[in-house]
């Protein structure tokens, strides 16, 4: 469940084609709410997780999500672009 009082985004994913690949993994959430992906540090949103889910596009973007999503989007902690 989404923090109380923190705006929920709404996201407009793009369409994915057959020539596009999106994939998933985890990451740790360290103690100062940042994550490490591909040698990078990021910061996000305040969660009580000690494990996010991040969906990304290869060289180009990611989005950070509480879990994967399963019957609805999950609250979403970050978005970037590599």
């Amino acid at each position: 469940m989404c923090a109380v009082g923190v705006p929920i985004l709404r996201l407009v994913f793009p369409r994915i084609s057959m020539e596009t690949t999106s994939l998933h993994t985890n990451a740790q959430v360290n103690n100062d709410q940042t994550i490490d992906f591909k040698g990078q540090n990021y910061e996000i949103a305040t969660t009580a997780r000690k494990s996010v889910a991040i969906i990304h596009h290869p060289n180009r973007k990611f989005w950070v999500f509480e879990q994967l999503p399963k019957n609805a989007w999950p609250c979403l902690l970050g978005a970037f672009s590599l």
